[in-house]
């Protein structure tokens, strides 16, 4: 998954290097897939203190216990919460100052989003609940979402309502 997420972010082996000096966004990344491969391995309190770190030098917090598919992109990261047992397919892209989390509703015992493939959340956007977020879809600034959204939509508002379809 860490190349999918290379690639998604177009970094050099040069660019690589550069921006473990400088905080590019892909470290946050890093960090999250570092944190989340030792819950996986039931490795104690190391994912807490990865998790930490990323909050610290990232200002965002991804949840080692959420479950993100390759190709994750965070465009800057201060104040991205994405909360445990998040599940999310490929190419998740998020912007800053987002929140995807628990509303404290639980359905058939979920509690937090499922978001498809090719997801975008634009910045300050809210998406919470135990909803399902379709593929292809693209949630606008300062969107606050609490219900299912279908494939292809393209969301905005407060509470967000579908503006339109893609193509």
């Amino acid at each position: 998954m860490i190349n999918e997420d290379k690639k998604r972010y177009g970094l050099s082996n040069l660019g690589l290097i550069k921006g473990l000096f400088t905080g590019h966004a892909f470290y946050a990344v890093l960090h999250y897939r570092i944190a989340s491969w030792l819950y996986k391995h039931h490795i104690k309190l190391l994912p807490d203190m990865v998790c930490y770190r990323n909050i610290r030098r990232h200002g965002c917090e991804i949840s080692p216990t959420s479950s993100i598919d390759g190709g994750l992109m965070l465009h800057h990261t201060v104040g991205i919460v994405v909360g445990c047992f998040v599940k999310a397919g490929k190419n998740l892209e998020i912007f800053q100052n987002v929140t995807i989390g628990s509303n404290r509703k639980e359905v058939d015992g979920q509690i937090m989003p499922i978001i498809g493939d090719n997801v975008s959340i634009g910045s300050g956007a809210v998406v919470v609940g135990p909803i399902k977020i379709g593929n292809n879809v693209l949630i606008g600034a300062n969107s606050y979402v609490d219900k299912d959204i279908p494939d292809n939509a393209v969301v905005a508002g407060i509470p967000a309502k579908i503006i339109r379809y893609k193509q």
